[in-house]
């Protein structure tokens, strides 16, 4: 498959992104009925952004970002482009 599109002269480029969240997971544990259960978080709801890129050529692309809007993807996509200009 890679080289029939390899004599078209265009690569292929799968893309994804993944976040990262620094909250903390309350879990089920086991306590006493009388008590009260008592869960600590950090209430900071920050993450991280990882955008991702692998083409049929196996050319690889990976940009982490503090943000994910319009501008950061917008500039992936424009890196992206240089990167894989065909």
């Amino acid at each position: 498959m890679g080289t029939q599109y390899q004599k078209e002269n265009f690569d292929i480029v799968s893309l994804d992104e993944s976040f990262f969240f620094y909250d903390s997971l309350a879990r089920r544990v086991w306590i006493d009925k009388e008590k009260r259960h008592v869960v600590r978080i950090t209430s900071s709801h920050e993450y991280s952004c990882l955008f991702g890129a692998v083409s049929m050529n196996q050319k690889q692309l990976f940009r982490h970002y503090y943000k994910f809007n319009t501008e950061t993807f917008l500039d992936f996509l424009k890196t992206i482009h240089s990167k894989f200009p065909k």
